[in-house]
């Protein structure tokens, strides 16, 4: 991350979790990436691709309340956009 490569060391930080969950401060780091993540699609209306971002931060640490909250908020939204979409029927 500190070298501006951040789908690297994503795809690091996956691939260590995946072997050892519990080392240091890798969760957390993980988990902030996803929730940042899921921000940055949901603002450039990329609602699906949002859900997965705070579905794998959930995966992470299932307490989380944001990813929780944020999921939510998506569900509404993609609910909305399907009504509105159908014509409200």
């Amino acid at each position: 991350m500190s070298e501006r490569r951040p789908d690297d060391a994503l795809r690091y930080w996956e691939l260590a979790w995946s072997m050892a969950p519990t080392y240091q401060k890798l969760a957390e780091y993980l988990k902030r990436e996803y929730l940042i993540r899921g921000m940055d699609s949901f603002a450039s209306g990329k609602v699906d691709q949002a859900l997965v971002y705070w579905e794998k931060a959930l995966e992470v640490d299932p307490q989380d309340a944001r990813a929780t909250s944020y999921i939510l908020r998506a569900r509404t939204q993609q609910s909305r956009t399907r009504e509105i979409m159908s014509g409200g029927r």
